[in-house]
């Protein structure tokens, strides 16, 4: 079982270290139902390299690439590396798809928090589109962009009923990686047995502890047993806890979204 979330977000051909992409366009927050996304068009053949975080953009999520006109390729998963500008690796595990009728490949790689800070940094670095193969780019802007981003989280938050009086004292948002609370055990038997996918979003409200004190589903498809599996297994989860303007630990929500798939 992988536990993944694809969004569609155009990419193309590919670039050398020595030549990687600039930007063609402006970067692109995308407002969805339930999570926010960013993503920006790079050079003449409009590629473009985005991001969906898992919870919020100041922890990790899902780096994504979409390459038009690639050439076709089996879907794998591969051990690869984001290479960045001083010459340092990062290592992931890389999820590639061919979708055939877009003539397209798409890449996934789920980034920790300290890898996406690297990522998003603003210096150039390789994506990976195979084992051993890199598109590069130059994500020039990168941080008034993310300062929109968590606009759009802060709107997210809101929306959901969280107090934008305390959403505002946070000046550092909650940290932890869930992903490592959904082993092959939280899969619902009856959802497995039936070979059922889906998606399901949830706010989790952390305390000034980072004990996770309350788990609301807000969207669930595919299976009812996923909303009880999900916060079953959040309500595990630990974080470093938001901060307010003096350093203090504070109360705070951290929205999540997780892709059921039997592989």
């Amino acid at each position: 079982m992988s536990l993944l979330s694809i969004a569609l977000l155009m990419l193309g051909q590919s670039a050398t270290a020595s030549e990687p992409l600039k930007p063609s366009a402006q970067w692109v927050v995308d407002y969805a139902e339930s999570m926010c996304t960013l993503g920006r068009e790079f050079g003449p053949g409009a590629v473009t390299f985005g991001i969906r975080p898992s919870g919020l953009s100041t922890g990790g999520g899902l780096a994504i690439a979409m390459i038009p006109g690639a050439q076709a390729i089996r879907n794998h998963r591969t051990p690869a590396t984001f290479v960045l500008d001083d010459g340092s690796a990062i290592e992931v595990d890389a999820n590639v798809y061919w979708l055939p009728e877009k003539k397209m490949r798409v890449v996934t790689a789920g980034l920790d928090a300290e890898a996406m800070a690297k990522v998003m940094s603003g210096r150039p670095f390789g994506f990976p589109t195979n084992r051993r193969e890199h598109i590069w780019f130059e994500p020039e802007g990168v941080a008034s962009a993310l300062k929109v981003l968590k606009n759009c989280e802060d709107d997210l938050l809101v929306s959901f009923g969280v107090p934008a009086n305390e959403l505002a004292q946070i000046v550092e948002g909650p940290r932890g990686d869930v992903s490592r609370y959904f082993g092959s055990a939280a899969y619902p038997s009856n959802a497995l047995f039936v070979g059922k996918g889906g998606q399901t979003s949830a706010l989790l409200e952390i305390n000034a502890l980072g004990n996770v004190t309350d788990c609301r589903i807000t969207a669930n498809s595919g299976h009812e047993a996923f909303r009880k599996s999900t916060c079953d297994s959040l309500m595990r989860a630990q974080f470093e806890p938001a901060k307010n303007a003096a350093g203090e630990p504070v109360r705070s929500w951290y929205p999540v979204r997780v892709t059921w798939q039997v592989d």
